[in-house]
C-alpha cells in the first residue's frame, strides 16, 4: 500500500535501495512476502534467464484483462509466444523507412498547426500535440486508418484512453487492490468475474476496452473485405491472415485479434506521446542542451538536398539526439513497475550485496513458491551504482563521455523502459523512430522554453508515467511550455 499511496512516484523505492540494497523484502496483501527488485543481475535472471520460473503476476492480469483483454501484454506462456511470433514481422527493421516517412509527414503537419496556434499565445500543451501525432501515425502505420487528429477531428477513443489511465492510476482504491491480490489465489474465471466489480477504476478500464474493441471490429471488418490485406506484413495484414489461419499455431481467435488492436492503441499512443512531451519539457528546461541539439540536427539537414527528409540512418548518426532520448527514457520510465510470481523455490543472484536483517551482506536472495516480485524498472534506471552519483539528474552526456555503465540489460541503451527478454516491448523500434523524428522537428522549428509559473510534475501513478502541472493536478495530464518559431 505504501508504494501505491506515495505522492512522489519512485521516492520510497529510492529510500529503500539506499538503506537495504537493490533487493528489498516487503509485505504485500495480508502479509504475503514480496520483493522489490531493481538489481541488474537479478532483473537479468528473472526476465531473461529463468523466464518460466517467474511468470507475470496474476494480480496485474486482472487489470489487464479489464483494460485490453487477451492481448500480447496480458497473456502468458504459449499464448504469449504464439501471439508474439505472429506479430513480430510487423515490427521488423525493414519497416523503419516507411515509419520515418510517415512520422515526418505528420510531424511537419503538427509543426504547422503549432505555428498557427502560437501566433495568438506562445504557451501550449505539447502533450496535446504529441498525442494527436502519435494517434495519426499509429492509425495509418498499423491500422491503415485515418484518425485526422492533427487536423482537428474529434477522436473519442483518445479521451477514453486518457480517462482510463488517469482513473486507474489515481483512483485505484483498497477494494481494487484486494481484488488484484485475491486473483493470485483464485481460478482465472473467478478473477475475471471480480474484475467487473463496480469501482471507478474497473468502470474506466472496461469502458476503454468496449470503445477500443468497437473501433477494432470496424477496422477488421474493412480489412477482411479486402483479400489484398493478407499479403501485407503490417499489423492489420497479419491479424487478418491469422484470424482464419488453418494452423492453430498461426491462428488468433477474434477476441485475441481485437485485444491486439486495443493493446497497440494504448501502448502506441499514450506512452509514446507522454514520453515525447516530457522530452520536449526537458529540452525546454535545459537551454544549453537544446542549442547543442538544434545545431546537430541543422547540420544534418544541411547535408541533404533541399526539402529532403532525414532517413533512419541519418537519425542514427546524430549522437546527441540519441543521447537525450536515452536520458529521457532513463529518467522517466513509462511503465515503472512490473510484477512476477515465483512458482518454485529459487535462488536469485544479485550484482550488488544486499543487507539482511542481522546487518550481514549477501549476494544471493532465496525466494519461495508463492512470493511476489515487484520489478522496479524506474528504480533500476536511476541506480547510482549503475549510472553514477548523478543518476537522479538530467545528464545526456553520460551516454557520450565514455563512462563505464555497470549493466548490460534492456533493449535500448541499457535502460529498462522497454523492459527486457521475451516480454520486452515489441514496438520499441517504432517508438524510438517516432521520438527521433519528432524531437528533431521540434528543435529545428521552435525555440522551446519553460513557463516560469508552471512546473511539470509526475502525477501519483500506480503503474504509468502521467505528467501534469504542479498545483493543477486536478486538470489531469498535460505538459505546458512556450514555443517560439525559428525563422
Amino acid at each position: 500500500m505504501q508504494l501505491l499511496q506515495q505522492t512522489a512516484p519512485g521516492e520510497l523505492e529510492r529510500q529503500w535501495v539506499e538503506e537495504y540494497g537493490t533487493v528489498t523484502r516487503i509485505s504485500s496483501f495480508a502479509g504475503q512476502p514480496a520483493f522489490l527488485v531493481s538489481d541488474p543481475r537479478a532483473l537479468q535472471y528473472v526476465m531473461n534467464e529463468k523466464v518460466d520460473k517467474f511468470p507475470k503476476g496474476k494480480d496485474i492480469d486482472v487489470f489487464g484483462m479489464a483494460l485490453i483483454g487477451q492481448g500480447l501484454t496480458v497473456v502468458s506462456g504459449q499464448a504469449h509466444l504464439r501471439q508474439r511470433r505472429i506479430l513480430t514481422p510487423a515490427f521488423s527493421t525493414s519497416m523503419t523507412r516507411a515509419w520515418a516517412e510517415l512520422f515526418q509527414d505528420h510531424g511537419e503537419k503538427m509543426v504547422g498547426k503549432i505555428k498557427t496556434q502560437i501566433e495568438e499565445d506562445s504557451s501550449i500543451d505539447i502533450l496535446k500535440w504529441t498525442t494527436k501525432l502519435a494517434l495519426d501515425a499509429l492509425g495509418l502505420s498499423l491500422f491503415r486508418h485515418h484518425f485526422g487528429a492533427i487536423d482537428g477531428a474529434d477522436v473519442p477513443i483518445t479521451r477514453e484512453i486518457q480517462n482510463a489511465l488517469h482513473v486507474a492510476a489515481t483512483e485505484t482504491g483498497i477494494f481494487d487492490l484486494m481484488v488484484a491480490m485475491l486473483a493470485i489465489h483464485l481460478p482465472k474465471s473467478a478473477a475475471k468475474w471480480l474484475a467487473q466489480a463496480p469501482t471507478a477504476a474497473s468502470r474506466a478500464l472496461n469502458k476503454y476496452r468496449r470503445f477500443s474493441y468497437k473501433f477494432a471490429a470496424e477496422v477488421m471488418k474493412a480489412a477482411l473485405n479486402n483479400p489484398k490485406n493478407e499479403q501485407k506484413d503490417d499489423v492489420v495484414g497479419l491479424l487478418t491472415s491469422s484470424s482464419h489461419a488453418v494452423d492453430k499455431e498461426q491462428r488468433l481467435q477474434m477476441d485475441e485479434v481485437l485485444a491486439q488492436m486495443s493493446t497497440f492503441l494504448l501502448a502506441g499512443q499514450e506512452t509514446t506521446a507522454s514520453s515525447q512531451a516530457v522530452l520536449a519539457y526537458m529540452i525546454a528546461t535545459h537551454p544549453a542542451d537544446q542549442q547543442r541539439l538544434r545545431a546537430e540536427v541543422q547540420a544534418m539537414y544541411a547535408k541533404k538536398p533541399l526539402n529532403e527528409p532525414l532517413a533512419p540512418a541519418d537519425y542514427d548518426k546524430l549522437p546527441f539526439l540519441n543521447a537525450v532520448i536515452k536520458e529521457n527514457l532513463r529518467l522517466y520510465t513509462t511503465v515503472h513497475t512490473m510484477t512476477r510470481q515465483v512458482v518454485a523455490n529459487e535462488i536469485i543472484p544479485v550484482a550488488y550485496p544486499v543487507t539482511l536483517e542481522d546487518g550481514s551482506k549477501t549476494s544471493t536472495i532465496p525466494v519461495k513458491k508463492g512470493d511476489r516480485l515487484l520489478l522496479s524498472l524506474q528504480t533500476y534506471n536511476r541506480l547510482p551504482s549503475v549510472w553514477g552519483e548523478d543518476a537522479a539528474e538530467w545528464n545526456p552526456n553520460r551516454f557520450l563521455d565514455g563512462r563505464p555503465i555497470d549493466s548490460n540489460i534492456g533493449l535500448f541503451g541499457n535502460v529498462m523502459t522497454f523492459s527486457s527478454g521475451v516480454r520486452g516491448c515489441l514496438g520499441w523500434k517504432f517508438a524510438i523512430i517516432e521520438l527521433q523524428v519528432t524531437t528533431a522537428l521540434l528543435v529545428k522549428n521552435f525555440e522551446l522554453s519553460a513557463i516560469p509559473t508552471e512546473r511539470m510534475k509526475l502525477l501519483t501513478s500506480n503503474f504509468f508515467l502521467i505528467p501534469g502541472v504542479e498545483g493543477k493536478e486536478e486538470e489531469g495530464s498535460q505538459v505546458r511550455l512556450r514555443c517560439k518559431t525559428i525563422d
